[in-house]
């Protein structure tokens, strides 16, 4: 009996502290998500990444995240639900391809989304048998979640490129030769910590939570100070069950860049910056960087 107590003792103690110190549950183990599974076969299993990341998040985390001690579907405490996805890792035309890894995640207290991310590591050269590759990619991937539960946020998809209603100021060559209407979408989603991932092209059919930027008036030249003035000025909804929860206008402006693709990469930068601060709390109407 004293020793049942004892045990009744000490899990309840644990129970307090976990709420104390607002520890998260998680899975030992990654599941593939549904539909993804086929893809498990190009990542070689007896590495075990999707245990490798669990591992080091749990290690980033500095002791905030702990396994679960009962199954986590069960769990009615503050847990993340973690699902994976990788690239495939064939031969042929594939080698030339980027191999991925992924995990979604979703923070939940008491079955209440609290915020959700996904975030992916990719390589270009090598292959996802590379044990020694694997371990790599799973370290960040765990970093990474551990650095997203500091602050945990909804997440948000966008295009993978921005619609632009006047392309008449945008120099030829660079029309022609570079990507610029990506650089904002990239950005936000390299430097978000998983926040921001970049979803269909099409995003305005997706029922998910998603940013919809429009590129409203542009000048993207190069030739430094002697070609004058360059800038972006864009448009923002963040949108979320078909409802407008945020908008904003953002701009910036610079005098600098030999090239045009340099001048748009500065510029894209710069208000990917602003556009990141924004979603930590979001807002009707807001003015960015040159707008305010």
């Amino acid at each position: 009996v004293s020793s049942r107590l004892w045990l009744a003792f000490n899990f309840s103690m644990a129970t307090r502290a976990a709420q104390l110190v607002d520890l998260v549950q998680v899975a030992p183990v990654i599941p593939y998500a549904a539909g993804d599974e086929s893809a498990a076969p190009a990542v070689n299993n007896d590495c075990h990444w999707n245990t490798q990341v669990v591992q080091a998040l749990i290690k980033e985390s500095k002791g905030r995240v702990q396994l679960a001690a009962q199954d986590l579907g069960a769990f009615e405490g503050r847990k993340l639900v973690l699902f994976a996805s990788s690239s495939a890792d064939g031969g042929g035309a594939s080698e030339t391809a980027p191999k991925w890894l992924a995990v979604t995640g979703q923070l939940l207290d008491k079955n209440t989304l609290i915020g959700d991310f996904k975030l992916r590591q990719e390589i270009t050269k090598g292959s996802l048998q590379d044990c020694k590759i694997l371990k790599e990619m799973s370290g960040d991937l765990g970093d990474g979640m551990a650095q997203w539960l500091e602050e945990p946020m909804r997440g948000v998809s966008v295009a993978p490129a921005m619609r632009a209603l006047n392309k008449d100021s945008v120099d030829d060559e660079v029309l022609k030769n570079c990507p610029w209407n990506t650089f904002i979408p990239k950005y936000l989603a390299e430097n978000t910590r998983g926040q921001v991932n970049i979803g269909a092209r099409d995003i305005h059919n997706l029922n998910e939570r998603k940013l919809l930027l429009t590129v409203v008036e542009s000048r993207i030249v190069g030739g430094g100070v002697y070609s004058g003035g360059k800038w972006i000025d864009l448009t923002g909804q963040l949108i979320e069950n078909g409802n407008d929860i945020g908008s904003f206008e953002a701009s910036r402006h610079t005098i600098k860049g030999w090239s045009g693709c340099g001048a748009a990469k500065n510029l894209s930068e710069e208000i990917g910056e602003d556009i990141a601060k924004w979603l930590k709390k979001p807002s009707m109407n807001a003015k960015l960087g040159d707008a305010s």
